[in-house]
Formats: C-alpha cells, structure tokens, sequence
C-alpha cells in the first residue's frame, strides 16, 4: 500500500522508510515468487483479503506430488484493485463480497469448469442485510427487472444509492444512452440533480461515484416519485429479503 500511495497525483514525492521497506519486500517476493501452474480437473481455492485502499485474492489448486505427504496448494491467478472513489467507504463484508465478483469476472474460464471453494477469516453471510430493486424499462415498454441484496443494514440511504449506482452499471452495459429515472428518495434525488454536498463522507462518495457515471451518458433526468407509483422495484426489494426467485427474461 505505501508504493500505491506514490501512483496517486500529488504536489510533492515523498520517500518514506515504509515505502522503501514495501520496495525491499515487493523485490524479494519477485525474486522468489512460486511459479504459476495450471489446473486440470482439481478442485480451487481462492483466498480473499481486503484493506481500507485495496483488494485481493489468489486462486490456488491443490494436489498430490511427489515428495509431500500431503496435498501440495500451487498459485494459479493472482489479481488485486487499489480502491478509489466509493470503494473505499464499502464495509469490510462488501470489499470481500467484491474482490469475489471481480475474481469471477477476470477468471470466469476456471469458476465454469472447476469447483471453487473460498477462503476467508471473515463470515460473508451477515445477519443484517437489505434488498433492492432495480426495473428497466425502454421505449418500446420491453421490461428487465433486476435484484440486489445488500449485506449490510439500509443505512443513510446507501441501498437507495447501490440500488442507483447498479442499475446505471446494468444500462452501460446494454448499451443505452439517455435515461429517464425515477425513485422514491426525495433526498438522494435532490442532492444529484442539485449537486448538493454531504456531511457524511459515505454519502459524498456515493454522490461523486453517480456523478462520474453520469459523463457515460448523453443525457440522464432522475426524478422523485412516491413510493406507491415505484411499486414494481419495491416488490423486487422485498422479493430479494424474503429469498424468493425472480424469472429471468423481459416482459
């Protein structure tokens, strides 16, 4: 983490000892680094971590080698992400939840062909969690719902701004460029559209993460509605805490 500090845009380089100790340590990993090997048909691991600025995980197999007397675990894919922007305000449970989903994104060859166990010191199935929905609609009246749970409590509206943020990700992704977005947040509306500031540092990161992907898009409207007249993503929310499916398809 000390040499990721120095990539970041600053008015003066500082060398610290910590930094020069990261350095040392990054250089004796290199020069001794296990050599990659690739699976057959084992079973894998990956261990996951996660810090305040960054996320990280290594997919390990496991096998039998001559020599060892018990099951020798070689390196398959290491892959990380420094965090910036909203990521690095995710709660301990949602960096790890993460660095799984973009494990599975950058290695989805190995999770569709091998059985994947993951490793972890902390429990990802919390007690507390939150569900969202997420309804698209284009402008011939073809629908695509969408599901979202959150494993951590409704907290300073910060499903309403996932539930946001996600389905601007999904509508990227397909391609659309102009948006006409409706939600039930009075609050959270008003601080977009108005570009108001937090007190909240979550929040303000939350703001800040839907403005950066507002540039994506030649044109977005977001506007208030009451909760009654955005019956269709509620359903989904609740749909996602009581553990029910959802069909996949449009309607």
């Amino acid at each position: 983490m000390p040499l990721c500090k120095l990539l970041k845009k600053s008015d003066e380089f500082i060398w610290t000892e910590e930094a020069q100790k990261a350095l040392e340590s990054l250089k004796s990993l290199l020069t001794s680094a296990s050599v990659l090997v690739a699976p057959e048909q084992e079973p894998l691991f990956l261990y996951i971590t996660a810090s305040d600025h960054m996320v990280s995980a290594v997919l390990l197999m496991e096998r039998e080698e001559p020599g060892w007397a018990l099951k020798v675990q070689r390196p398959v894919y290491f892959v990380s992400e420094v965090l910036f922007d909203a990521k690095v305000y995710y709660p301990q449970v949602q960096k790890l939840l993460y660095v799984v989903l973009m494990a599975n994104w950058k290695l989805l060859h190995y999770f569709t062909e091998h059985e994947v166990t993951i490793i972890t010191s902390f429990t990802l199935v919390m007690g507390t969690s939150a569900g969202a929905g997420v309804v698209l609609i284009s402008l011939e009246g073809n629908k695509l719902c969408y599901t979202i749970r959150l494993h951590f409590s409704d907290l300073n509206n910060a499903v309403e701004y996932e539930a946001l943020i996600n389905g601007l990700h999904i509508t990227i992704e397909l391609g659309a460029t102009r948006l006409y977005i409706r939600g039930d947040s009075k609050l959270i509306v008003n601080k977009v559209m108005k570009e108001s500031s937090y007190k909240s540092p979550l929040m303000a990161a939350y703001c800040q993460e839907v403005h950066k992907l507002n540039d994506k898009f030649r044109g977005i409207e977001l506007h208030h509605v009451p909760r009654k007249d955005n019956a269709a993503a509620d359903t989904l929310a609740k749909m996602t805490l009581n553990g029910r499916q959802l069909r996949t398809g449009s309607s």
